[in-house]
């Protein structure tokens, strides 16, 4: 089954609309576009609440999920580590065995145990411009690869290691 790489649809999404952001920092959104992000995921949580078919539900998911991803990438956040992160941590929670147990009193919850630690997202914020591995392949230089996350890349280069080639544009 074909499985699409989201971010990368979402940020050719943003290009083609104008709204491609280039800096590599993080960034705060201005209220305004903050506000209008909130108003429109909020517009698809009701919309999957009214939705009356599989259809129109998986569609108010969809659209939930593209409108957070856009305000992600407008953010400038590195998702993957972030996502990477946070799904470290939501796998380390228990399933609730009552109702009770959840601070949202739903039976099929799955909740923080006493010893829980929350998601470290340092490496999904960018502050500042971090050192990148340059690696030589095919005859170019590139930089460091979407696909490694910020703490992967230090350990390479305080290892002294070398990146491995990266895949070719059409495979």
């Amino acid at each position: 089954m074909w499985k699409p790489d989201l971010i990368e649809d979402v940020e050719e999404f943003h290009k083609k609309y104008g709204l491609e952001y280039k800096n590599p920092i993080s960034r705060h959104l201005l209220p305004e576009e903050k506000e209008f992000r909130a108003r429109c995921m909020l517009e698809e949580i009701q919309e999957y609440i009214a939705a009356k078919t599989l259809e129109e539900e998986v569609d108010a998911i969809i659209d939930l999920i593209y409108f957070a991803l856009g305000t992600s990438y407008r953010h400038g956040f590195n998702f993957y580590d972030g996502w990477r992160e946070v799904h470290r941590a939501n796998m380390s929670k228990v399933r609730a065995t009552k109702a009770q147990d959840s601070k949202r009193n739903f039976e099929l919850d799955v909740v923080k145990p006493e010893d829980w630690k929350a998601p470290e997202l340092d490496d999904a914020v960018v502050k500042k411009m971090k050192q990148s591995i340059i690696s030589h392949w095919k005859g170019q230089y590139a930089t460091k690869r979407r696909n490694l996350t910020d703490s992967e890349t230090e350990r390479i280069i305080k290892s002294g290691g070398k990146l491995p080639p990266a895949p070719d544009a059409g495979s």
